[in-house]
């Protein structure tokens, strides 16, 4: 079992404060822009996207435990559990130069099953970045990106050897 944390200060400030300043953005946008209604739909359409993300969604977990079939995703005293071995979807985009994941698992819509991921802000980051990468490599085994990092595995396999 690997257990990783978002650190608490950044959690605060990347997650917290910034739902609380999208709420704050958005009643301070009815109040300013209410006779412009093209800037209040998109000052609106904003906030609301990022405090259903913070909030709703948790797309940003707080905690995320790997076990050997299940990987666990805590955020604001609520859990949400997939089953390695029953999930139908398991998409994992990587930015690796930004240590970020952007991961849709299980029956994913717009209240659960997508997350982001920014592997620098846990702890053991760098653990947490691969372990997922050879999670989508042991679930997606005949993806193009699966089939690449076989063919790349073997060809530097040889190169050590010669």
């Amino acid at each position: 079992m690997n257990e990783f944390k978002y650190n608490r200060v950044l959690y605060l400030f990347d997650v917290i404060i910034t739902g609380i300043v999208a709420i704050g953005a958005f009643i301070a946008s009815l109040v300013y822009f209410h006779s412009n209604l093209s800037l209040l739909l998109l000052v609106g359409i904003v906030c609301i996207y990022t405090m259903w993300n913070s909030f709703v969604s948790k797309v940003h977990p707080e905690k995320i435990v790997i076990k050997e079939n299940e990987i666990v995703f805590e955020s604001f005293n609520s859990k949400e559990r997939y089953y390695i071995d029953g999930t139908d979807r398991f998409q994992l985009r990587e930015f690796p130069s930004s240590g970020k994941l952007y991961l849709r698992i299980g029956n994913a819509q717009f209240q659960k099953g997508r997350y982001w991921i920014n592997t620098k802000n846990y702890n053991n980051g760098k653990e947490l970045f691969q372990l997922f990468r050879d999670l989508d490599y042991k679930i997606n085994p005949d993806s193009l990106k699966s089939k690449a990092r076989r063919v790349n595995t073997e060809y530097l396999q040889k190169i050590e050897e010669k």
